[in-house]
């Protein structure tokens, strides 16, 4: 599986948040360019369609196990990018929620990230409200140098949402014209919105996102993208449906056959059944067999019958 798809963003920040201080240049909107037709499947388009389609299932997953940090942390570590950024929300939450009782709570304040190792890395400068008698919250997030669990993240991103009565994150709605997120080398910059809503062990993810790779300047782009995904402590189990725009291919819709499930610890996930539809009736099935391995199958005359042989295929 090609590792940029395991990223949240990359870009330079935007903007100062009201009262949190800092600053910079903005970047330009990214925006998806690339084909707007239905993709039309072969044995040569299928892998690197595929490469997106479960890639970004792994990238809004792994954003909302933000629920993982309080309980248990069950969460695969490869989805920890979009954790990443969700664990910095709910420091910043936490936090805010000590800061004053039954009154609406709305002071700029800074919170630190924490690295792999546990040591403190960057910082997050953000501006919460949190009203006690509404239990709405809304927010300002300045992500500055923040390394949270070994993902680089800088930039600006909004969010709206509402609590329970404890103070956790019961809906989540984030909104991000540049926000940069690496690891290593790798980077790509994401524009778009996310909304999470949780239900005990279990968070629903709606993306619709255009994402830039930095290292080859293409934009790709998810569109009603919904992930359903379920901590089951040793392991996570996720259903994905929506729709995928590779540029230079165009889109498929996604249907998940038999749920996907990662054990936790593994980088990839273990089993499950991911179908795309292309034009022309033409299709792709992806079964995972291993947390190495994928068989790939395609019906690239759209006669509804998959090609023999498919092909065995490396995450």
């Amino acid at each position: 599986m090609n590792k940029i798809f395991t990223l949240i963003t990359s870009a330079l920040f935007i903007s100062m948040l009201a009262g949190c201080g800092g600053g910079g240049s903005a970047t330009a909107d990214i925006a998806y360019a690339g084909k707007e037709s239905q993709a039309t499947l072969d044995t040569n388009n299928a892998k690197p369609i595929v490469e997106g389609t479960v890639g970004n299932a792994q990238i809004g997953a792994g954003t909302g196990t933000g629920f993982a940090s309080r309980q248990g942390d069950s969460a695969p570590l490869n989805l920890s990018v979009s954790r990443s950024l969700l664990r910095g929300l709910e420091a910043a939450r936490q936090q805010q929620v000590m800061r004053s009782e039954r009154q609406a709570r709305s002071d700029a304040a800074t919170v630190f990230c924490k690295n792999e190792e546990g040591t403190e890395e960057g910082s997050i400068n953000y501006n919460l409200i949190i009203d006690d008698s509404t239990n709405a919250v809304s927010g300002d997030f300045n992500f500055i140098a923040c390394n949270q669990d070994g993902v680089v993240i800088d930039g600006l991103l909004s969010i709206t949402g509402t609590v329970d009565a404890f103070g956790n994150f019961q809906q989540v709605a984030m909104t991000f014209t540049s926000l940069a997120t690496s690891i290593g080398s790798t980077s790509v910059t994401l524009n778009g919105t996310l909304e999470a809503s949780y239900s005990g062990n279990q968070i629903t993810i709606v993306m619709n996102v255009a994402m830039l790779n930095d290292g080859t300047g293409q934009v790709e782009k998810v569109e009603n993208y919904l992930i359903t995904y379920t901590d089951n402590y040793s392991y996570a189990s996720l259903t994905i449906s929506g729709r995928y725009y590779h540029p230079d291919y165009g889109f498929v819709e996604i249907t998940t056959l038999s749920p996907i499930l990662i054990n936790n610890g593994d980088e990839y996930p273990s089993s499950g059944i991911v179908q795309l539809d292309g034009a022309l009736g033409t299709m792709a099935r992806v079964t995972i067999i291993s947390n190495t391995q994928y068989f790939l199958e395609v019906d690239t005359d759209g006669d509804g019958a998959l090609e023999v042989p498919g092909s065995t295929e490396n995450w």
